[in-house]
């Protein structure tokens, strides 16, 4: 989870492993040693790097004496087993099971703890519980996952604002959602992680600020907040996945703030995006330029770029 890899991104290290083995790591995490929980939930979580590992693990009980732990008065205990539910967490079949056996609310208050690891797991835990799960994204916001993400998107430690960036991004991805982060506040510290330095920070911000600009009431909120330079300047990024983000949330705004666009400049960035040799962002681009030369307003400029 360092690197912010929420959803599998990373290499796996671990090696599968038999039933007895998973069943009697199982057992040692219910036990009353407090150093006898660190290990089997430090090495439940490593082993559930793998996905090959991460059903057969919640088969075989993990998840209740997990949940236990998180009431523990170690916070290294807390660490580990936050860890570990972080990585089962990236199984689909695991997600239901994690919110009935431990539920949602035990996971989201995680995110408050003062240890840093600890809200880094608690951030990768709700991504990854809410990766393409429509009722995972309502379920997590209706029991108040929305504001512990945005004071992690504010911390000053990268992986932690990474991992509530990927989280914010995947809520977004629920027409639901969108309104509530706007209003939330979720806006302002996306768009500061959007220009942040590390790569994957900005990655995960634009991909969560380009699904916010889908719905049509969220787009005035995005595009009257200063946002529109700021992607403008993703959409020049190094990284493919930025300037897709980018461009697709320029394509979204252009369809009612296309003469803000071009005050802001966004003509010659465009120009160079259709050079790209990138089909979809080409395409994107092109679809933007269309919307943008179709305003009366706009036409000279268009023409001073193009002629």
């Amino acid at each position: 989870m360092g690197s912010c890899v929420s959803k599998g991104n990373g290499p796996a290290t671990a090696e599968p492993l038999g039933c007895d083995d998973i069943k009697a790591l199982v057992e040692s995490a219910g036990s009353a040693e407090m150093e006898a929980q660190i290990r089997a939930a430090s090495a439940l979580a490593k082993l559930a790097e793998l996905d090959e590992n991460q059903v057969l693990i919640v088969e075989k009980g993990a998840l209740r004496p997990l949940g236990r732990l998180l009431e523990s008065d170690s916070m290294e205990v807390i660490r580990a087993a936050a860890a570990a539910l972080a990585n089962l967490a990236l199984a689909e079949a695991n997600q239901e099971r994690i919110a009935q056996e431990i539920g949602l609310g035990p996971i989201i208050a995680l995110a408050l703890s003062p240890h840093l690891q600890v809200q880094q797991h608690a951030a990768g835990a709700i991504a990854n519980l809410a990766f393409q799960n429509p009722k995972m994204e309502c379920a997590l916001c209706n029991e108040g996952a929305l504001a512990p993400l945005f004071d992690l998107a504010k911390s000053g430690n990268e992986d932690v604002a990474c991992e509530a960036a990927a989280a914010l991004a995947n809520l977004a991805r629920n027409p639901d959602n969108r309104k509530l982060i706007i209003d939330q506040g979720g806006l302002e510290p996306l768009l500061a992680l959007a220009l942040a330095s590390r790569l994957e920070i900005q990655r995960q911000a634009a991909r969560a600020l380009s699904n916010l600009s889908i719905s049509e009431d969220t787009r005035e909120a995005i595009a009257s907040r200063g946002a529109l330079q700021t992607f403008i300047s993703l959409a020049g990024s190094i990284n493919l996945d930025v300037q897709r983000f980018a461009v697709t949330t320029l394509a979204n705004l252009s369809q009612k703030y296309s003469v803000e666009m071009v005050d802001e400049g966004v003509i010659t960035p465009l120009i160079k995006l259709l050079q790209s040799g990138q089909e979809e962002i080409q395409m994107l681009g092109t679809q933007t330029m269309a919307k943008i030369s179709n305003v009366d307003s706009n036409r000279g400029v268009y023409r001073s770029h193009v002629d």
